[in-house]
């Protein structure tokens, strides 16, 4: 687990397998991002409390996770992270509130998570 403290408050789990530089445009734009593996999501979601989790979409033991999450860490946002448009379409993932099509900006993120956090459709982030 690694974590980056950042004077914005706002508390993000990335859980991925391979880095593919969210984690820095997201501490540089002031989120306060902690980092796992998926594997450790539901572990690492109850000692950070975030307010979004960001997880690689899940695979076997990803589900497993998710169901975890929805258990222990109460009621968060999770977003699963797909790597190809033509999946945005398809409905989210069971027990994952939306997806996002990587790569996701600070920017997309910061939109969404006003957005949730006013019960605002997000309809105009991108």
């Amino acid at each position: 687990m690694e974590h980056v403290r950042a004077d914005g408050g706002r508390r993000v789990l990335v859980a991925q397998a391979v880095a593919d530089g969210l984690v820095q445009r997201l501490s540089d734009s002031g989120f306060e991002v902690t980092t796992c593996p998926p594997a450790d999501t539901a572990t690492v979601a109850d000692l950070v409390h975030p307010h979004l989790i960001l997880m690689d979409a899940p695979a076997a033991d990803g589900w497993e996770q998710v169901r975890r999450v929805r258990e222990r860490a109460g009621r968060v946002w999770l977003l699963a992270l797909i790597g190809w448009e033509a999946m945005a379409s398809a409905p989210p993932a069971d027990g994952c509130d939306g997806h996002l099509v990587r790569p996701v900006s600070a920017d997309e993120i910061a939109c969404l998570l006003d957005a949730e956090a006013s019960e605002v459709a997000p309809c105009g982030c991108s």
